[in-house]
């Protein structure tokens, strides 16, 4: 999965499985509010983290946006 993430988007992938797995865009709408929402949330707290430790890595930060991807569900 980070592999995969190292490519793509986590809003594409994100958009695309509820796009997918959703009947109507409507439905999947606020949902993906809602992922952009944390997903900036996570970017500040990644950039106000690798600013006052420089030992914040890539991957810590990747760890942590799907970790609160999982708690979504």
């Amino acid at each position: 999965m980070l592999y995969l993430y190292q490519y793509l988007s986590p809003k594409f992938i994100f958009s695309f499985f509820f796009l997918h797995t959703h009947k109507s865009t409507q439905e999947s709408e606020p949902y993906i509010h809602f992922f952009n929402f944390v997903l900036s949330k996570i970017t500040l707290m990644k950039n106000f983290y690798k600013k006052r430790y420089s030992l914040f890595s890539e991957i810590d930060s990747k760890l942590i946006l799907f970790s609160t991807i999982n708690l979504l569900f």
